[in-house]
């Protein structure tokens, strides 16, 4: 509603044109934003997406975009698979960066040092768990092989990671570690205090 607004202040939108932003729930454990796509299609009669922000549920509400002559605008991380223009005619994405790409990036940069082993470290969820496949994928390319693969619960915090046990499981198993944790909660910075309390470096 900011943005409209100072869109409105600067002229941009006026009486004779105006933007109405309609938001429904998307990307949950059971593609709802999948079905508020075609309702707000055939309902709503919309004339343009934004999103949704999951590779999960970007794919076929793009692949819907296209039968039904629809701009879509991708602004998040998307597969690569997006960019076949030939089926996502109508897609546009914003985002410089793909989960693909920056794997094959993490990729090169362990191939330069020569480690040929790492571990991963995420949380449990579809989000987490297509970005360790885009991984694995370039990886496996790469002739890197994943050792491990650690997933911590969404919910947990500093304590419950310490007293999990994948602590000394990560000390003693693991050198070279990919933490690739979700944007829904900053885990991040609860593993890094995790590892410090563990007395990992």
């Amino acid at each position: 509603a900011l943005s409209r607004t100072e869109l409105v202040n600067e002229g941009i939108l006026g009486p004779d044109f105006d933007v109405e932003i309609i938001n429904k729930n998307g990307c949950g454990e059971s593609f709802e934003g999948v079905a508020a796509a075609a309702d707000m299609y055939h309902v709503d009669g919309v004339k343009a997406f934004l999103g949704p922000y999951c590779n999960s549920e970007i794919i076929p509400v793009a692949t819907m975009a296209t039968f039904w002559n629809v701009p879509i605008i991708a602004y998040m991380q998307t597969a690569n698979a997006l960019s076949d223009k030939s089926i996502y005619k109508t897609l546009v994405r914003v985002s410089i960066r793909s989960v693909g790409s920056i794997a094959s990036v993490t990729a090169a940069f362990i191939k330069h040092y020569n480690w040929n082993r790492v571990a991963f470290i995420s949380n449990t969820g579809a989000s987490a768990y297509e970005r360790i496949i885009a991984f694995e994928a370039a990886f496996r390319l790469n002739g890197i092989n994943v050792a491990k693969k650690i997933l911590f619960e969404e919910s947990m915090n500093v304590n419950d990671m310490t007293n999990s046990g994948q602590m000394e499981e990560i000390r003693s198993t693991s050198r070279i570690i990919i933490v690739m944790f979700s944007s829904t909660r900053d885990m991040t910075s609860i593993f890094r205090e995790a590892t410090t309390k563990a007395g990992l470096s």
